[in-house]
């Protein structure tokens, strides 16, 4: 289908690029009304990881910043 060293049309690109998009929001349309536990707790283990990753760096950065604004004259 698709070659190394070959010239892709156009017209085939756009067609995969929308099959591939079509494929997935399928997937996802059927993972959404069948497995809504399964989304729950994905929704669930993704914000988690983001608070993890997120949380500390704004509590850093708040404490700098308080730091440094107490630290000016006024």
């Amino acid at each position: 289908m698709i070659g190394k060293d070959k010239e892709i049309l156009q017209k085939k690109l756009v067609f995969l690029s929308w099959l591939t998009t079509v494929v997935f929001m399928g997937h996802s349309l059927i993972l959404a009304f069948t497995a809504k536990e399964f989304v729950f707790w994905m929704v669930l283990f993704a914000f988690g990881g983001l608070g993890a990753c997120f949380g500390p760096w704004g509590m850093i950065t708040g404490l700098i910043t308080v730091i440094f604004v107490k630290q000016q004259p006024q």
